[in-house]
């Protein structure tokens, strides 16, 4: 077999060269007192030096490639160690970096002159150094950090501690150490030290093991020891700092006059020898300092506002798939702040003002996108407001979107893995944990008290203030102010259906189009796109199983007439059988108030589909179904039943003026629930007439409207008029039954009753 021209090269392993007293960190794990093996390194655990670990140099190589790795020469090594704690620093990093090139121009002078001396060019004696120095400046004159830092303007030497990057050798006021006074042009060179300074030099080099950071001077380490307090003072400043975290949140100047009054009371009965000093100003100021700044908001602001204040941000909940995470919350939007905003709050009266309220807004967020899965509003927070909420996710926004004239579709949909809330009695009542169960979702309730563990959806909330806020008082009431004479009504009247068409709009057009930070700058939809791109969506429930989940729950008995709904009659071939089989009896249904043309039924412990005798109601909403019924009872009250075309015509003209605002108020919509329903089939709908189209043809071509009704079981006989007609049994002829695409929907009169 050939070889291949080129193969995958293998990388080399090159074993580390450690000494005896270097420290080496691996995966997080320091180790000391590495020892070499055959195959590789045997080390001592720096927590537990007793034990001892073999790694070989493979291994090594693996650990050295991945987080965790640090590399200390001579950490363990006497004079390091004794250096490290004097001098503060354990490599040139811990350095200022304007001591930086001071420190490095005294190490280069010390490297080089033991340099010369192995070669027997200089001596340790101070005559050798002395002879040393000029052959060391040449060497070094040509290094950038011999030379002075100057200010661009001034073309003075820069002061390091101002600027951070000149030499910390200039001294307070006189000529400065190392640095020529000269006026030359261009930046001067430092000057070489005096044979003594730079012997002092040399001893600190040696002495610190030969580490460029052991050349530093100790000019922090500088001054007097501070006074000595005893411990009568100790425990009045330590009084202080308990009352400096009060409540109260009393000054320093109160507490400084606090301790002077406690010292001066505990002196009064005391000799002139055993006085208590009283701590100075600057004491207290420094003890007051000191205090574990969490503790002082604490003590002083509340829990709360630490935790808050102190929270730490770190990237958040790790989620990559759309609708891996979706956090949900109600927020409470004062309409009072909007109105005041806009300019209008003054000019409502006190009864005016009283009937402005408090709006809840609960939304669904993808943690992953940031886009908005839903919206809701209500006066209050309840568990219809988080339902509505899931159903919106789960369903395509589309008709929302279109119904306030969004340039953008609202099409983000799918079935959520994560459902993130809060603990409130929305979201943790039965109803919702039913709904969340039967999406087969997870519900995750992060504890009490901690906001930011839901962070998506609090930072949504803060933008909706920043920003939605702000456009109210810029541009969308500027007419009205102009005008001067708005109507007190209609200010009144600044609820739910204005802010949620706002509110649409905002969140379809501008914030779906607005670059996020936390998305790298990307828009929330363009976030979405990319995502569902790469990662594709749970696909939301089909219309059957979403009826079923947020359907209305209802009980309805079942006749001969099949089950009846708002006048409406439903069938189904599962109907006709459970019919057939126990006759009357009780079913339970669950109702779409946004399609009519389908509900589905409890039969034998599972739901099926059952269509309604009318095919022309399919789509069609409840509140729809319901105006036009009314507004057909209230034209035609002379008349108990009306033909088929008249329904139709009534249905089209209440859809043609209501579906946009329907649309518009959809997200401040309250669901309908069961006891409405009820309510409307005794009020409105009771003895209200309307025929099955199947009927009427039936009636016009001479048929018998009795034949094709519900079959039933036994003997034919003849058709004299006999009360047993003959019908085929289930299952055998359905000559006799309606047209109907399940072929088992027997005609017969819809009227509006009880």
């Amino acid at each position: 077999m050939p070889v291949p021209a080129i193969q995958s090269a293998r990388r080399n392993v090159v074993p580390l060269r450690l000494g005896p007293h270097d420290r080496v960190t691996l995966a997080g794990r320091p180790y000391c007192r590495p020892r070499p093996t055959s195959n590789g390194w045997l080390f001592s655990r720096d927590d537990a030096p007793e034990l001892s670990e073999e790694l070989s140099h493979e291994e090594i190589d693996a650990l050295v490639r991945k987080p965790g790795y640090r590399y200390e020469r001579a950490f363990y090594d006497s004079a390091v160690v004794r250096h490290r704690a004097a001098k503060g620093a354990q490599s040139m990093d811990d350095l200022a970096r304007h001591e930086q090139p001071e420190v490095l121009f005294r190490y280069e002078l010390c490297k080089r002159f033991e340099r010369l001396c192995r070669e027997g060019l200089a001596t340790r004696s101070e005559r050798g150094m002395a002879a040393a120095l000029p052959i060391l400046r040449k060497e070094v004159e040509g290094l950038e950090c011999a030379k002075i830092r100057l200010d661009a303007r001034s073309r003075k030497a820069v002061k390091g501690r101002s600027t951070g990057e000149a030499p910390s050798s200039a001294r307070k006021g006189g000529r400065r150490k190392g640095v020529p006074t000269s006026g030359k042009a261009g930046a001067p060179s430092r000057l070489m030290p005096p044979v003594a300074t730079f012997k002092n030099w040399w001893r600190k080099y040696l002495a610190a093991g030969r580490v460029p950071w052991g050349l530093r001077d100790n000019y922090g380490n500088c001054g007097g020891a501070p006074a000595p307090i005893c411990e009568t003072a100790t425990a009045v400043l330590d009084q202080m700092g308990r009352d400096y975290r009060g409540l109260e949140k009393p000054s320093k100047a109160l507490l400084l006059e606090r301790m002077r009054n406690r010292i001066a009371d505990l002196n009064e009965d005391r000799p002139e020898d055993k006085q208590i000093k009283c701590p100075s100003r600057k004491q207290l100021d420094d003890f007051l300092t000191s205090l574990r700044h969490v503790a002082v908001v604490a003590g002083r602001e509340g829990l709360d506002v630490a935790r808050r204040k102190k929270n730490v941000v770190t990237q958040g909940v790790g989620v990559v798939r759309p609708l891996q995470r979706v956090e949900m919350d109600h927020w409470e939007i004062h309409l009072q702040s909007i109105l005041a905003a806009i300019g209008l709050w003054e000019r409502l009266s006190r009864n005016m003002r009283r009937r402005v309220v408090r709006m809840q807004i609960c939304v669904a967020i993808d943690a992953a996108t940031k886009v908005v899965l839903g919206l809701h509003l209500s006066e209050t927070a309840t568990t219809a407001d988080a339902v509505a909420v899931m159903k919106m996710v789960v369903s395509d926004k589309r008709p929302f979107a279109d119904a306030v004239g969004a340039a953008l579709p609202w099409d983000m949909c799918g079935t959520p893995e994560t459902v993130a809330t809060d603990g409130g009695s929305a979201f943790t009542s039965e109803v919702f944990g039913l709904l969340i169960a039967s999406l087969g979702c997870d519900h995750v309730i992060p504890p009490a008290g901690l906001p930011f563990l839901r962070g998506t959806i609090e930072r949504f909330f803060r933008t909706v203030h920043m920003r939605l806020i702000a456009r109210f008082r810029g541009q969308t009431f500027e007419d009205i102010l102009r005008l001067g004479d708005y109507p007190d009504e209609e200010l009144a009247n600044l609820d739910t259906r204005d802010l949620a068409w706002v509110i649409v709009r905002w969140v379809v057009d501008v914030y779906h189009s607005t670059p996020h930070a936390g998305l790298g700058n990307a828009t929330p939809r363009d976030a979405w796109l990319e995502a569902t791109h790469l990662f594709g969506t749970t696909p939301p429930p089909d219309p059957h199983v979403r009826r079923s989940i947020f359907g209305i729950p209802l009980v309805r008995t079942l006749t001969s007439e099949g089950l009846r709904i708002l006048g409406l009659r439903y069938w189904s071939g599962d109907l006709v059988e459970l019919f057939l089989d126990r006759g009357q009896c009780d079913v339970e249904i669950k109702l779409d108030p946004e399609d009519l043309g389908e509900i589905s039924v409890r039969i034998g412990g599972r739901w099926h589909a059952a269509r309604c005798v009318r095919g022309d109601v399919a789509g069609t909403d409840v509140e729809t179904w319901i105006e036009a019924a009314s507004e057909m009872r209230r034209v035609r009250a002379d008349c108990a039943t009306l033909t088929v075309p008249v329904v139709r015509e009534a249905i089209k003209a209440i859809e043609a003026v209501g579906t946009a605002a329907q649309d518009r108020e959809g997200i401040a919509n309250p669901e309908v629930t069961a006891e409405q329903v009820d309510y409307l089939e005794r009020g409105i709908l009771l003895g209200f007439l309307v025929p099955d189209p199947v009927a009427d043809a039936q009636v016009d071509h001479g048929a018998d409207p009795l034949a094709g009704g519900i079959p039933v079981t036994g003997p034919s006989q003849s058709s004299t008029g006999s009360p047993g007609a003959a019908t085929p049994p289930a299952g055998g002829s359905t000559e006799n039954l309606p047209h109907d695409p399940d072929g088992s929907i027997p005609p017969d009169d819809t009227q509006f009753e009880d």
